[in-house]
């Protein structure tokens, strides 16, 4: 009797989000992806990697959050609001372990804000696309993205990358997500 209540709660968690609130989320360092360990030891982000793909539909649902982020999250950035964090992290997770290469491709910081300089902070990028379009237009476009690509997962490391790409069972996401875990990725201004 137990065992099928753990079963069904196996199940559930993946499907309904655990309890991940982004604007605890801490201090993520500049250098490397949210989930590398080397850089960032946040629980928010192992919750998040705990969820499997019902993590990508939780952090889509956040990208319109305006909620206020207290503390120091970001380097350089002075008001941070929820759906910021939750787009910092699904970039993060979609960038291949290099830190170079989104594994859907789009679904990146500088293309989905549509960047025209690198003399512009990520903070002021993000700021100067939500007045203009608005944070809905962020959504719309990840959800595009994602649904071009149903099937793609989180960076893996390079070895792993074409020979698991195939399989998106949640425990496979898992295994992928966490075999980023701890992998160099790239800086944020």
């Amino acid at each position: 009797m137990i065992a099928r209540y753990l079963s069904i709660a196996a199940i559930l968690s993946l499907v309904v989000p655990a309890n991940v609130d982004l604007a605890r989320i801490g201090h993520v360092q500049p250098k490397g992806r949210v989930q590398d360990k080397d850089y960032n030891d946040l629980p928010v982000v192992d919750r998040l990697i705990s969820m499997g793909p019902a993590a990508i539909s939780f952090l889509v649902s956040k990208l319109e959050d305006e909620g206020r982020v207290d503390g120091y999250v970001f380097d350089f950035w002075p008001d941070v609001r929820v759906g910021d964090v939750a787009l910092v992290v699904l970039c993060d997770l979609f960038l291949t372990a290099d830190g170079r290469s989104p594994t859907v491709p789009g679904l990146e910081w500088d293309t989905l804000l549509d960047r025209r300089s690198q003399d512009v902070s990520s903070s002021t990028l993000l700021d100067t696309f939500i007045a203009i379009h608005g944070r809905t237009e962020i959504r719309r476009r990840v959800e595009k993205l994602l649904q071009a690509h149903p099937r793609a997962l989180p960076g893996t490391r390079r070895s792993d990358a074409s020979s698991q790409r195939s399989d998106t069972s949640p425990n496979k996401w898992m295994q992928l997500a966490r075999s980023a875990h701890g992998q160099v990725g790239r800086g944020r201004s």
